[in-house]
């Protein structure tokens, strides 16, 4: 019996520092050459919003420009950003301007930096007549809540003295008024979508200081502080902007994990056949019988609201539609219904084999 040489796609993330998602995918593109020469293989560099974001949507188009702003430290960097769509959207990336791997930036005790520069990137967009934006967030190496792109895009920070503060966690502490009257009046015809793969909220246990604080330079003994700091600057900025977004984001979160549970008991019908409750207890359905939860689930794993690593096994006996640049759809029951993320060409026909990750 003949078999049709495979598909393959190609779908790393960046390695931190090391290596981007274009070179990586070069290289495992090389490797399978020399295994499969008669493979097809379908290079599509992925990316999580944090560095490499960038890279990944270059692959698929764009415009690359720079600019220069101030980096987390305040010293002036050249940072990147993208446009897209007939240059109607810019895509920043958060680790061009003040990325972990910005060696002044991280000489500077966190306590120090500054977002100023995101800012200062929105305002120099703003002037180009941009407005439309797609942010990644991840990858930085500050942990001021924003407060430093905020303060550049004219919102005022000032202490009970009227006197100004610092956008950073140590000029934060003396915090007492956020007065938003000043904000830019381009903002508000602004779209701005924002690029994260994580669900952490700003405070508590497992808010960003907890959580991200440490990989930034936040000393264990800094946390509890600088948590503190922040749960006072967040409802300041939000009663000054006239929005509350703690609750609808847990509500969102909610909703976004009920969706990821569903990828992992469809029925042969589509919807799920399984109640609710055997979605967080175990049992997925497949042909009417149900199965033990748990090995679904370390077949594919859900990390946060939504995202999926699909396993070799699974994309090379599913159906995918050619050319569909957000969406697989499963031909077996219990296949993955959607998985979205950066623009690839999903595999055609059903031998496609994945090397990389989906993020949806």
């Amino acid at each position: 019996m003949l078999v049709p040489p495979p598909v393959v796609v190609v779908a790393p993330n960046s390695y931190k520092g090391s290596v981007s998602a274009t070179a990586a995918a070069a290289a495992l593109s090389r490797g399978l050459a020399r295994v499969w020469p008669d493979g097809e293989r379908r290079i599509c560099p992925m990316a999580d919003g944090g560095e490499g974001t960038l890279d990944a949507i270059f692959s698929r188009g764009g415009r690359r420009g720079s600019a220069r702003v101030s980096g987390a430290s305040g010293a002036p960097i050249d940072a990147a950003f993208g446009l897209i769509e007939g240059d109607a959207i810019a895509v920043i990336e958060s680790a061009q301007v003040v990325g972990l791997t910005e060696a002044n930036g991280i000489a500077t005790a966190v306590e120090q930096r500054s977002t100023r520069g995101l800012g200062e990137l929105v305002r120099t967009l703003l002037d180009a007549g941009i407005r439309k934006f797609m942010i990644g967030l991840g990858g930085s190496s500050t942990n001021d809540a924003g407060a430093g792109m905020l303060a550049t895009l004219g919102v005022k920070l000032v202490d009970g003295k009227g006197r100004d503060v610092e956008p950073t966690p140590l000029g934060l502490k003396a915090l007492a008024q956020v007065d938003a009257s000043t904000l830019d009046p381009r903002m508000a015809e602004a779209q701005i979508t924002i690029m994260s793969d994580v669900t952490n909220p700003l405070c508590g246990e497992r808010g960003a200081t907890a959580i991200f604080g440490p990989q930034k330079g936040v000393a264990t003994e800094r946390v509890a502080e600088i948590d503190a700091t922040l749960a006072r600057f967040a409802p300041l900025a939000e009663r000054a902007l006239g929005r509350r977004s703690r609750r609808r984001f847990a509500r969102s979160r909610c909703r976004a994990r009920w969706r990821t549970l569903a990828y992992h008991r469809r029925g042969p019908n589509g919807p799920a056949d399984a109640p609710r409750q055997g979605a967080l207890r175990g049992g997925a359905s497949r042909g009417g019988e149900r199965r033990p939860c748990d090995a679904r689930f370390r077949q594919h794993r859900s990390f946060g609201a939504g995202r999926a690593q699909v396993t070799l096994h699974e994309l090379s006996r599913a159906r995918l539609r050619p050319g569909d640049a957000r969406g697989m759809r499963g031909e077996r029951a219990g296949a993955p219904r959607r998985h979205g993320g950066a623009a690839c060409p999903a595999v055609s026909g059903s031998r496609g084999v994945m090397i990389g990750h989906v993020v949806s």
